[in-house]
C-alpha cells in the first residue's frame, strides 16, 4: 500500500513570498490611507466652496476667506481659482465706487493682485501662486475671467493689451462664442481700435442675431466713428426688438438729444423711467432736456430725485443752484 504524503503549503518555507506579501499589504494600506486622506481634504474644499458660493454677496470677508480655505485643501482645482480671482475683483471693484477719501487704496492694490495672480499665476508676498490658466491651459472660463479682471482695470499700464491676448486665446478655445467676441471688441474700442472692434461685434451678431449687447456695442461704435445716423438706426432696432433693455433705451434718448430731437429725446427718457424709475442717468438726461426747452421746473424736480440717489453729487447740486438763481 502505498501512502500519499501530506503536502503543506506555509509561507513560512518561503521567505520570499512572506515579505512580498507583507510589502503588498503595506502598499495597499498606504494607498487606502492616502485616498481616504486626500478624499476627505476634497470633501471639506468643496464644502468651504459651496459656503463661499452660497453666502450673501455682501459678506466678500467671508466668502473670501472660505474660498482661500478651498483652495489651500484642493490647490489642483482651477474652479476654485477662478472664483476667488472674481471676488478679489469684485472686492476691488466695490471699494472704487466710493468717494476718493474714503478708498482703501492698499486694500485696492491688493485685491487686484491677486485676482490677477489666481487666474494667471504670480508671486506674491513670496509666495509662487499657480493661476487657473496654468492649471487648465483649455478652459475658456479661466481665459475670460483673466480678460474681464484685465477689463476692468483696463486704468492700469498694460492691461488692455493682456485683456485683449486673453479674449483672444478664449476665442481660439470656444470659437463659437458671441460674448466673448463682445468682450474683445470692448477693449479694442477702448484701444481706438475701431475696424477691428466693429468686425469683432459684427461677429457675435452672427453667431448669435439675438445677443443684444453686441448689438448695442455696434451702436455705440458707430457714433465713435461719427457715423451717427448709423448710430441711431441700429439703437432705434435695439429699442425696437429689446423694449425692456433699459440702457438701448436710454443711449437711444441720448443720441436723439445730442442730434437736435428733443422732444423725441423726453420721450424715450421718460419712456426708460417707467421701466426704471429710479435710473439715475435718465433722471438727469431728462432734466437737461426740459431745461434746454425753458421748463426750469419740472427740470428742477428731476435734478432732485438724482440728487436723493446720489447724495452730494457735485453735478447734480451745481444744476440746482444754477437753475434755482
Amino acid at each position: 500500500e502505498v501512502r500519499q504524503r501530506e503536502f503543506r503549503f506555509s509561507l513560512k518555507r518561503f521567505l520570499e513570498f512572506e515579505v512580498a506579501a507583507k510589502a503588498v499589504f503595506m502598499l495597499l494600506l498606504l494607498a487606502a490611507s492616502g485616498v481616504f486622506f486626500f478624499g476627505a481634504r476634497f470633501f471639506i474644499a468643496d464644502m468651504n466652496y459651496l459656503v463661499a458660493q452660497n453666502t450673501q454677496s455682501t459678506n466678500s470677508t467671508i466668502r473670501i476667506a472660505r474660498t482661500l480655505e478651498a483652495v489651500r485643501l484642493n490647490p489642483w482645482q482651477a474652479e476654485y481659482k477662478i472664483f476667488l480671482s472674481k471676488l478679489y475683483l469684485s472686492r476691488a471693484l466695490g471699494e472704487l465706487t466710493k468717494p476718493e477719501n474714503f478708498r482703501d487704496q492698499e486694500q485696492i492694490s491688493k485685491d487686484v493682485q491677486y485676482a490677477i495672480a489666481y487666474t494667471r499665476g504670480d508671486i506674491l508676498e513670496n509666495q509662487r501662486i499657480q493661476g487657473a490658466t496654468e492649471l487648465s491651459k483649455n478652459r475658456v472660463a479661466a481665459w475670460e475671467t483673466l480678460g474681464a479682471v484685465y477689463r476692468d482695470i483696463k486704468f492700469a499700464a498694460g492691461a488692455l493689451d493682456w485683456g485683449i491676448r486673453s479674449f483672444e486665446t478664449a476665442i481660439t478655445l470656444e470659437p463659437a462664442s458671441a460674448v466673448l467676441y463682445t468682450e474683445l471688441g470692448k477693449l479694442e474700442v477702448t484701444k481706438e481700435e475701431f475696424e477691428k472692434a466693429g468686425e469683432h461685434f459684427t461677429k457675435a451678431v452672427e453667431l448669435k442675431p439675438d445677443y443684444v449687447e453686441a448689438q448695442f456695442q455696434l451702436a455705440l461704435l458707430y457714433e465713435k466713428e461719427g457715423d451717427i445716423a448709423a448710430a441711431l438706426s441700429e439703437m432705434r432696432e435695439v429699442s425696437l426688438r429689446y423694449p425692456l433693455y433699459v440702457d438701448g433705451g436710454f443711449q437711444l434718448g441720448r443720441l436723439l438729444y445730442n442730434a437736435g430731437e428733443v422732444q423725441e429725446a423726453i420721450l424715450q427718457f421718460e419712456q426708460v423711467l417707467q421701466a426704471a424709475p429710479n435710473h439715475s442717468n435718465a433722471l438727469f438726461a431728462l432734466g437737461v432736456a426740459y431745461e434746454s426747452q425753458g421748463r426750469i421746473e419740472e427740470a428742477l424736480l428731476e435734478f432732485e430725485k438724482v440728487l436723493q440717489l446720489n447724495p452730494g453729487s457735485q453735478a447734480v447740486l451745481q444744476k440746482l443752484q444754477e437753475l434755482s438763481q
